[in-house]
């Protein structure tokens, strides 16, 4: 039994100034479910400054849904931190399926292809080699909105060798019609 003493020592800790509870993953993912999802739901939800970890380990976890996994990288896009960067960096050059890599790649260059143009170009300009051609035409895209010289002189050569099809995906946003 618990000394009534230590007990009420314990609660004013936890609830004191600076007292660091991480947000669990479990406590955010009610925010990912449901038919109509939307950003807007997790914006809109009073967090943590640390709900971006519970994000990270749910798009982290194999063994959760995919659509879950997915909304968890969506919602990683309200924390353009450095962690976020490095993981969007590694998950992209990573083993994951095509469909994957192909929205990871998107995500990174919309997060901070503006703020950090050069590493992004860096990163991605090896995958207009890929063997997906959707993924060429992704990176190619995002090169275009770079504004680094370095990535528009890889888009002008990309689109020396492309085929029709993927000149003309790459002028459109990649938004549904």
């Amino acid at each position: 039994m618990m000394c009534p003493f230590l007990a009420v020592l314990l609660v004013a800790l936890l609830n004191a100034p600076g007292a660091v509870a991480e947000t669990r993953p479990d406590a955010v993912v009610h925010l990912l479910r449901g038919y109509e999802w939307s950003l807007a739901r997790v914006e809109g939800a009073a967090l943590a400054d640390d709900a971006w970890r519970a994000f990270l380990a749910i798009a982290r976890d194999q063994r959760r849904h995919n659509y879950l996994r997915s909304r968890a990288r969506e919602a990683l896009t309200l924390y353009p931190r450095p962690e976020v960067r490095a993981w969007f960096a590694a998950g992209i050059q990573g083993n994951r399926g095509a469909i994957s890599r192909r929205q990871m790649a998107a995500t990174y260059c919309r997060m901070f292809g503006k703020t950090h143009g050069a590493e992004v170009e860096t990163r991605l300009m090896p995958l207009l080699e890929s063997a997906d051609p959707h993924m060429r035409v992704e990176v190619a895209r995002c090169l275009q909105s770079t504004g680094g010289s370095r990535g528009r002189a890889a888009v002008t050569r990309f689109r020396q060798g492309a085929p029709m099809w993927q000149l003309r995906a790459l002028e459109h946003d990649g938004s549904p019609p």
